[in-house]
């Protein structure tokens, strides 16, 4: 617990971190060169920031230097470094704030998970997806 955050779940990535809050808020913190911390910046953080959007999470998961995240409406949200496509939209261009991976619209989803580079997700119907 933070301050009055209260964490359920926490990740790491290369220079970063950030937690999952029981009311479904990601906060990160750390390095955020590459927009890791999904704040709308580039400023490094020694304390958790609440990450941009109206979004609410029930998963995330740091990457190297980029984040995802599955909201609770079972999205997938990926923001940071995206140098290798690592964000999944379809761009190499790094985010700031959490944006939408491209996928089949009818696909709804219920883990994902993050490499150095990658990411991949678990769909309800058990097709698993990586990019």
């Amino acid at each position: 617990m933070v301050g009055d955050l209260a964490f359920a779940r926490v990740t790491s990535g290369l220079a970063h971190a950030c937690a999952l809050t029981r009311l479904g808020d990601v906060y990160c913190w750390g390095n955020d060169a590459r927009g890791q911390l999904g704040d709308a910046t580039t400023i490094r953080r020694n304390a958790p920031v609440r990450v941009a959007g109206d979004d609410h999470y029930a998963a995330v998961e740091a990457g190297g230097a980029f984040t995802c995240a599955l909201s609770t409406g079972r999205a997938l949200l990926c923001w940071g470094a995206n140098d290798r496509g690592q964000l999944g939209d379809g761009s190499n261009a790094s985010r700031t704030i959490p944006t939408r991976v491209r996928t089949p619209e009818s696909l709804a989803f219920r883990a994902v998970t993050a490499g150095t580079a990658h990411a991949c997700a678990l769909a309800d119907d058990g097709r698993a997806l990586c990019w």
